[in-house]
């Protein structure tokens, strides 16, 4: 395997009505090796549905 294959990183997403959850990770020969997590209670959203996208994005920006 290349070493620029091996420095990809790899990034979750969750954004949920009550918080924002995001993860960042490096594939291994063992797996995944989580390198960092976030989370924030979300704005701009309710039930499921973007409500107010300038909110959902600050609460996107600072979980990561």
């Amino acid at each position: 395997m290349n070493t620029a294959a091996q420095d990809h990183v790899i990034a979750g997403l969750d954004v949920g009505s009550c918080n924002v959850t995001t993860v960042l990770g490096r594939k291994t020969p063992d797996g995944v090796e989580i390198l960092g997590m976030g989370e924030c209670p979300t704005e701009g959203m309710r039930k499921g549905a973007v409500v107010n996208v300038d909110a959902t994005v600050k609460s996107i920006r600072q979980s990561v």
